[in-house]
């Protein structure tokens, strides 16, 4: 083989280096004594793997400061061949014995070995993050998933710390220097991006868990300065909840020899399925103050979808990066449907429906839309994929399949799958061959329309009356979306049609028919001769993924009505099509504010009253005409001050209403509130002030000029921790003044080294849709710039600072991205930003003159 230089990796090259190789085993050792002083670390790395043609060749991967040695088979190689990410190996044996010694970066963007500097006590704290490809980063490898391989470490570091990694180890050594040494077993055999460790003066909370295979150790583990915040009674059953239901659903035990979770932040997603050394971000798992039970249902789910991939991803694991959609999407898919079975959240789906599938479908409407099972080239195609549709729509997709071919056969076909691949790797069409026996369907044309077709269809409910008011004929028509094409064809759904009729002031569930819709659409003859429905639901119980739209009178009591729906999962899908009504201008802007205002009086789950508010806020700032914009931010201002200070005190409505009130904040009259809550006066009865509260009034004052000059260090001076000087950051970023937005776009555009979670921090803090008049000097900016820091910053980096910075829609900044993307050269990374971005902009001057229209 030949491969390309640099650190892209194709699918073809991954291809041929996995039929070639077979890899036995790795053996790191790491030597972390310099991780307070240091900017790199030493490892050395020994790989035995067998080559299936003696005398070929391949390269290994390493992102590393230095190269130090490299031996294959007791012969140096030639290190002027290393180009800063690959190492040729030339002439290779039957058996292969390769050791390379190197120096790493610590890094602090969240990707490689991860360093903090804990600021309540400035104890050092170090943690792997390796997916996609950034093993590479810490030891030498083979970076694909196929090549999986057994795992040891050898790490050495203070005496003081506690050192975790996959499997469980000894107890550690001590060392003649006083440092101390771990050693791990090895792992059964894993792929390089979930091999892992964490390192530092961690505090560790053991359980155990009696499982199929017998007695399994359960930790929890946290930084010393959090440790308050662990909260084991509820993480210990669900986690043990979680791993009894799935040992049952998949009929096999777990497979690993111990289950640790451990929390950290500065974390640059929401969690990783690390077996046996579990990764969450704190800002998931531990709540330093009051949160809604929202946030301990999503909590619930993380923690579910991470222990689903323990099965699936990582005893059976994708051949390539092509099925990340399946890895992620059954996660998320597993993790919802477990929190709802198993644990007391049992509304789960509510919150799929309300927020993850907006997101799905929002992403699904851009020109840069793609199949489910999309057809990812190399490692920079998988970087973007890491979207709505491989998580979110790939998720509704498995619930379309399990209403399709039914939940008991789908887990069967799963068992199936897994029994047959385990510590292997496989392929969607693997999975397919197990359902299709399990179910006994046959799944060709189903993966076709719903794995290869990209795109959202629309379902339309067309109604006939008779004289007497009854059903004479009823259709459910499957309509093309417009944005960015038509769906071509139609897919087949499995789907219920829900009639809801008023009954003592609730709109309530009287029948419900499921069928399947095939083509064009499919005739309801169930219906025919029924009174009419107040509300004809089209896709009750969220059962298929399209988005839906109502009959005449349908549509006026879901305007006026959505509020009373009986039940969570219903209102939530009306809530959602009445969102995507006002993003495909069908809905003003200005009407939806009036919808959730006069709508949420009876909401008792603080998800749907969050996800809606939130959304009538964008609708205001963004997606309604400029002269309605202050009128109806303070609309929601009195709206969520009304709702909440009628909410029964200390109730999660309560809270959750408070903590949308904060964002909208304009009148006068409630400033006393917010200086009351930023000097940490208890001032809405029933609701404490802790530091979170606390900020979110600190942060509201900032955006509205009326803070304090020193306001933001004297609260910082009160929370030296690692989320206070995220809140600092922000709050720095977001003040309504020409030299802070120039200091965050400095900041942001030019300040190396600046920690991934200071940098999202930054970049929030700039964004201000209330004032966009604030960001007009940065245009012609940051298209002369972000080409150039597309390419000299790491994929995370350079995706939130491109994401974020990205002006205010207008007809010129489109006119700036279209002469940008006539251009050759520009990475596909930055050219899929950029398109997305433009689409947004396109769709909010529309929907602004819809609003425009509307008055």
């Amino acid at each position: 083989m030949a491969p390309v230089s640099g650190r892209n990796i194709t699918r073809a090259e991954a291809e041929a280096r996995g039929r070639l190789l077979d890899v036995r085993d790795y053996r790191i050792s790491v030597d972390l004594s310099g991780a307070r002083t240091e900017a790199t670390f030493a490892v050395t790395t020994r790989i035995r793997f067998r080559c299936r043609e003696l005398g070929e060749s391949t390269w290994l991967d390493l992102i590393a400061a230095e190269v130090t040695s490299a031996q294959l088979n007791g012969v140096d190689l030639d290190l002027t061949e290393y180009d800063g990410a690959r190492l040729p190996l030339p002439d290779l044996a039957d058996d292969n014995d390769l050791v390379v010694s190197a120096r790493y970066w610590f890094m602090r963007t969240g990707e490689g070995l991860h360093r903090i500097v804990d600021p309540a006590d400035a104890r050092i704290y170090l943690y792997t993050q390796f997916a996609t490809a950034d093993a590479r980063r810490v030891f030498a490898c083979f970076e694909q998933p196929d090549l999986k391989a057994a795992f040891s470490w050898d790490i050495v570091g203070p005496a003081d710390w506690m050192v975790l990694a996959n499997t469980v180890g000894p107890a550690p050594r001590e060392l003649p220097d006083g440092r101390r040494a771990w050693s791990f077993p090895p792992t059964p055999p894993l792929s390089t991006y979930l091999a892992a460790f964490v390192a530092g003066p961690f505090h560790r909370i053991s359980s155990e868990f009696q499982g199929a295979a017998g007695h399994l150790p359960l930790a929890l583990v946290t930084r010393a300065s959090v440790a308050d915040r662990l909260d084991p009674d509820e993480l210990f059953a669900l986690t043990r909840a979680g791993l009894a239901f799935y040992e049952n659903a998949f009929a096999m035990p777990y497979p690993f020899d111990n289950y640790t979770q451990v929390f950290l932040p500065e974390f640059n997603i929401g969690a990783m399925e690390n077996p046996g050394v579990v990764t969450i971000n704190e800002d998931l798992g531990l709540f330093r103050g009051r949160v809604t039970d929202a946030a301990r249902e999503l909590r619930a789910v993380v923690i579910l979808h991470e222990m689903a991939h323990m099965w699936f991803g990582d005893l059976v694991t994708m051949r390539w990066w092509d099925d990340l959609w399946l890895n992620e999407s059954f996660a998320e898919w597993a993790g919802t449907h477990a929190a709802a079975a198993c644990t007391r959240y049992s509304e789960a789906w509510t919150t799929f429906a309300q927020s993850r599938k907006a997101w799905a479908y929002q992403t699904d409407q851009l020109p840069s839309t793609h199949p489910v099972a999309a057809d990812l080239v190399d490692l920079e195609a998988v970087h973007l994929n890491f979207d709505g549709i491989t998580y979110a729509k790939g998720a509704a997709v498995i619930r379309q399949l399990v209403a399709f071919v039914g939940l008991d056969a789908f887990l069967a076909g799963v068992h199936d799958h897994l029994a047959a691949h385990a510590w292997g790797s496989a392929t969607l069409a693997d999975l397919l061959g197990s359902l299709s026996a399990s179910s006994d369907r046959d799944l060709t044309v189903w993966a076709v329309d719903w794995l290869q077709a990209a795109g959202v269809g629309v379902l339309h409910p067309r109604t006939q009356l008779d004289a007497d008011g009854r059903y004479a004929h009823v259709r459910i028509e499957q309509l093309t979306a417009t944005r960015p094409a038509p769906l071509a064809g139609g897919r087949a759904h499995r789907l219920a049609i829900g009639v809801y009729r008023w009954n003592d002031g609730w709109l309530r569930r009287e029948q419900r028919i499921e069928l399947d819709l095939a083509g064009d659409g499919v005739d309801v003859p169930g219906l025919v001769g029924s009174p009419a429905a107040d509300l004809l639901l089209v896709n009750d119980d969220d059962l298929t993924y399209a988005k839906i739209r109502f009959d005449a009178p349908g549509g006026a009591t879901a305007r006026t009505g959505v509020g009373r729906i009986a039940e969570s999962l219903p209102r939530a899908v009306v809530w959602g099509a009445l969102w995507e009504m006002v993003r495909d201008g069908l809905l003003p802007a200005q009407d939806y504010v009036d919808i959730a205002s006069t709508q949420l009086g009876d909401e008792p789950r603080p998800r749907i009253l969050d996800t809606v508010l939130r959304q009538a806020r964008l609708a205001a700032l963004r997606y309604a005409t400029d002269e309605l914009r202050g009128e109806l931010v303070e609309r929601l201002s009195r709206a969520t001050a009304a709702l909440m200070d009628c909410a029964e005190p200390g109730s999660d409505r309560q809270f959750a209403l408070a903590q949308a009130h904060l964002t909208v904040v304009v009148s006068p009259e409630r400033l006393p509130l917010l200086e009351a809550l930023a000097a940490g006066e208890a001032a809405i009865p029933g609701i404490p002030v802790d530091a979170d509260l606390r900020w979110a009034a600190v942060l509201r004052l900032v955006r509205l000029g009326r803070a304090a000059p020193d306001l933001v260090d004297r609260v910082l001076a009160q929370d030296r921790t690692t989320r206070g000087e995220w809140f600092a950051a922000t709050a720095r970023a977001a003040l309504p003044m020409r030299h802070a937005k120039q200091m965050a776009w400095q900041m942001a555009l030019n300040g190396s080294g600046l920690a991934n979670a200071l940098l999202d921090a930054t970049v929030a803090g700039f964004v201000d849709e209330e004032r966009p008049d604030l960001h007009t000097e940065f245009a012609g900016s940051y298209f002369d710039l972000i080409p150039g820091f597309w390419t000299s910053r790491s994929p995370a980096e350079a995706e939130t600072v491109a994401r974020g910075l990205f002006p205010p829609a207008s007809r010129e900044v489109i006119g700036r991205v279209d002469a940008l993307l006539v251009g050759t050269g520009l990475p596909a990374g930055l050219r899929r930003v950029l398109v997305e971005a433009r689409a947004e902009g396109e769709l909010t001057l529309s929907a602004r003159e819809v609003s425009r229209a509307a008055i």
